[in-house]
């Protein structure tokens, strides 16, 4: 490939993941939903980008978890955790978060732990086909307060997957976690 088209290739990159992050932006300031599209990873240009944070910057509103209102189960995560059972011990976290989304049901929530969470197997960190919610910046002992800056959660494709997949007409809640 020719060092224009490897340009144009890297800018058309940079470009994409622009538009998808203010389209993210834009989502959180309406607030909507951010729901996040990733795309395969551009190619290595020797520069590093910032990860995407999402998090309910400007929602004012006290933080009200899906259970209380729904009745559906939260489901936990954590590093610490084991894959196995419901998810919905917070004594007991499941290890990974596609374990856990796998065990949901639409409208439940996933809270999960600080920690770096890295690929699922199947070609990215988390793949979501029904509407849930995912939140992060918590930890083991606390599970009622996030905090995403002093607790990252961290969804890593690790420059080889993509981190979130979206389909089947899901429209989960994604908040506090930091992709890259």
């Amino acid at each position: 490939m020719s060092t224009t088209a490897t340009k144009r290739t890297a800018s058309m990159a940079a470009l994409a993941l622009t538009l998808g992050s203010l389209a993210v932006i834009v989502g959180l300031l309406v607030g909507a939903h951010a729901i996040v599209h990733a795309a395969p990873a551009p190619p290595a240009t020797g520069q590093e980008t910032a990860p995407l944070i999402l998090s309910p910057v400007l929602d004012s509103a006290p933080y009200s978890p899906l259970h209380t209102s729904q009745g559906n189960p939260t489901r936990y995560v954590a590093p610490s955790g084991t894959d196995s059972g419901p998810c919905t011990n917070p004594a007991a976290p499941c290890r990974t978060i596609q374990y856990a989304v796998n065990q949901a049901t639409a409208g439940d929530e996933v809270l999960i732990a600080t920690g770096v969470y890295t690929s699922n197997g199947q070609g990215q960190v988390v793949f979501l086909n029904k509407t849930i919610a995912l939140r992060g910046g918590y930890t083991p002992a606390n599970w009622t307060t996030p905090d995403p800056a002093a607790n990252p959660t961290i969804l890593d494709g690790e420059n080889s997957v993509r981190v979130i997949w979206i389909a089947g007409g899901a429209s989960p809640t994604v908040e506090g976690l930091y992709l890259c």
